[in-house]
């Protein structure tokens, strides 16, 4: 008896061993139903060693008595190593782990969510068809670099950036220096990192406006002073913005020095110096020609004069340049007369002629070398050239076209005055037909004619038996005295 119970409780144990493996065999399909376990191996009994169906039934799990045991053979799933599904999306989970493992949950479930945490841990080995659980998050960001675009056909250009996953914002215009309508420039840089669906545009070049050229000139209070006086220099730019910066040259000591457009600077020593100015305006950039300052003990400077005053282009001017306080010693000359043009001015003495051939305003500079070859210079003045005067005007211009309408207006009236005297004027002089031999009388008493208050002398008819007057007839009109 007691080896009976012995024999079945070795019997239960062994049947609820073989129930425990299956039920964990078997869970992971009723969880999802996408993992298939491979059929379970049958134990495999001797046809000898069960002799009926009833002794196979007890002999089961046990043999029978005076018979060895039957070996049960313990079912052991296979194993299978877990995928990394790090950044991958749960249609790409469940294409990879289908036959591997059982997805039981996953959480923060959103469309287009990729995998950021998983359990099992990656590379673990585990039994096939264990559940898997997943953590999802959104995607990160895809990253491409921006090719050129610039000297790519602008219809090309789409097609090539679909190719990095990037999209075409289309060109704008902007100023260049290249060929108005082609793409010199894009936004952003290539070789510029970018995340997938980025904006690219390109520039189309544009003529710039025209760039004015910067212009500076220079000019000082005094150019001849003594030793210990302080100059004041203006610097003129043109065109003129309060943006721009001046470094100044003096010659004399520090190379330069920057201020405003306006600087005072004293001089010292005696000597000749060249001041000038170097204006900058952004990338732009001007220097103005050198002004000359002498310094001496004893202020000289050139006194200019030219005839005619007010000159009219293409006539002959002549200037004369002398030296105040004369000095013998140098006051001779040479001069050097300049009128603004770039070529060297030649050396003359105190009197010269110049033609202007264009009206406008010529800048007149005399220089002069004096003493320890001091540079010694007029004031800054200018010569105004006016417009060449038109010739006189003709005397058809002038009047004869006023006078010749006049006298026909003339003749016309008096011929129109003689009309009227010869027809009312002469009536005044009543002539009276009288009835008979044709006889012919005056209201007034008179010889053969009348003297009319006129001064006309009136000649009557011979009268004949046979004439028979019916109006009066005058035949001849003669002027008296």
């Amino acid at each position: 008896m007691g080896k009976q119970v012995s024999v079945a409780a070795k019997g239960h144990r062994v049947a609820i061993g073989l129930v425990i493996p299956a039920f964990i065999a078997f869970l992971p399909v009723f969880a999802k139903g996408q993992c298939k376990e491979p059929t379970n191996p049958k134990a495999e009994v001797a046809a000898a060693a069960a002799p009926s169906a009833k002794a196979r039934a007890a002999a089961q799990y046990a043999g029978a008595a005076g018979q060895a045991p039957v070996e049960v053979m313990m079912y052991k799933p296979p194993m299978t190593s877990v995928p990394d599904l790090s950044n991958k999306k749960l249609d790409e989970v469940k294409a990879e782990v289908g036959n591997k493992l059982a997805i039981r949950n996953v959480n923060n479930n959103n469309s287009g969510w990729v995998v950021d945490r998983q359990f099992p841990e990656r590379y673990s080995n585990v039994a096939v068809c264990s559940p898997l659980d997943l953590w999802m998050k959104a995607p990160p960001e895809r990253i491409t670099k921006v090719p050129p675009v610039v000297g790519v056909p602008e219809n090309q250009i789409p097609s090539l950036l679909e190719k990095y996953h990037l999209r075409y914002g289309g060109w704008t215009p902007k100023e260049a220096t290249a060929a108005p309508g082609t793409i010199f420039d894009q936004d952003p840089k290539p070789g510029t990192p970018e995340p997938w669906g980025w904006e690219v545009i390109a520039y189309k070049a544009t003529s710039p406006p025209p760039v004015v050229p910067l212009s500076v000139g220079l000019t000082a209070n005094a150019i001849s002073v003594k030793p210990g006086d302080t100059v004041t220099f203006v610097a003129k730019l043109q065109p003129d913005s309060p943006d721009a910066q001046y470094v100044f040259s003096f010659s004399d000591g520090p190379s330069t020095e920057r201020g405003g457009p306006e600087v005072p600077h004293r001089f010292d020593a005696d000597g000749d110096y060249e001041v000038s100015v170097t204006a900058t305006l952004g990338e732009r950039q001007s220097q103005s020609e050198p002004l000359h300052i002498t310094v001496h003990s004893t202020e000289y400077k050139v006194e200019v004069s030219w005839e005619p005053l007010h000159p009219v282009a293409g006539q002959d001017v002549t200037f004369k340049a002398r030296l105040i306080p004369a000095d013998s010693s140098f006051a001779k000359g040479p001069y050097y007369f300049n009128f603004g043009e770039k070529a060297k001015p030649k050396p003359t003495g105190g009197v010269f002629s110049q033609v202007f051939t264009k009206p406008g305003a010529y800048p007149v500079r005399v220089t002069l070398r004096g003493e320890h070859g001091h540079t010694i210079e007029n004031d800054p003045v200018e010569l105004v050239v006016m417009q060449e005067a038109p010739p006189p005007p003709s005397w058809w211009e002038s009047w004869g076209k006023y006078v010749v309408p006049a006298g026909a207006i003339a003749l016309v009236g008096a011929f129109a005055v003689l009309q009227l005297i010869s027809k009312y004027l002469t009536g005044l002089v009543g002539l009276r037909p009288m009835t008979g031999a044709g006889d012919v009388r005056l209201h007034q008493a008179g010889r053969d004619g009348l003297e009319a208050a006129f001064g006309f002398r009136l000649e009557q008819p011979v009268a004949t038996a046979t004439a028979e007057f019916r109006a009066a007839v005058i035949l001849k009109v003669e002027r008296i005295g």
